[in-house]
């Protein structure tokens, strides 16, 4: 597909554990230099139990402007075209209305996406889910700005709809690099 958001979801789960294995053994190997010889190597990459909706850490990118704003993964090869996506088949079920519900708020006050020196003001989605305790963190990085007053709402509309969330954090990044990192932490509900 055209999702950037991961590479194997294309092939068959027993597939991808293999690949994904394949590639852990490669890296240790040249990063590491941890030779094919040494135990655990060459043995098989145990499964996730859940074949869907496994992973713990999500990040969406937002691109755009108030009706044209869309939030989701970088389409496979760019790194500035953003496709929307409203589900994720590796979305915990729990965290499943989160990205419509986040991208619908932001897209209301027509504030655009944040571009350095450029202005605009949305930047990173993260969406944290513990598989051990059901809980759900919700870190949003955006843009600095003279008031940050739109993200109580957010805050709010986010508690009253996911009743797993524990914690909303909204931090700033001045910085041109797109990483999911705040330079200034801003608030924590």
């Amino acid at each position: 597909g055209s999702c950037g958001g991961c590479l194997h979801q294309d092939i068959k789960y027993p597939a991808q554990t293999f690949w994904k294995g394949r590639q852990v053994c490669e890296t240790l190997e040249r990063i590491g230099k941890i030779g094919p010889d040494t135990p655990g190597m060459d043995e098989e990459t145990l499964p996730s139990p859940l074949e869907y909706g496994y992973r713990n850490k999500m990040e969406f990118s937002f691109h755009g402007i108030g009706d044209s704003l869309k939030m989701g993964f970088k389409r496979r090869g760019s790194e500035t075209d953003v496709l929307n996506i409203s589900s994720c088949p590796l979305l915990p079920e729990q965290c499943a209305d989160i990205p419509v519900l986040v991208r619908d708020y932001c897209a209301s006050p027509n504030i655009g996406t944040y571009r350095h020196n450029r202005g605009g003001y949305w930047r990173k989605l993260v969406v944290r889910f513990s598989h051990h305790t059901g809980e759900i963190m919700i870190p949003l990085l955006t843009g600095p700005a003279r008031s940050h007053h739109t993200i109580k709402g957010l805050g709010k509309l986010l508690f009253d709809n996911i009743p797993q969330l524990k914690s909303f954090v909204h931090s700033t990044r001045k910085g041109r690099a797109d990483l999911a990192t705040g330079e200034r932490l801003i608030s924590v509900t």
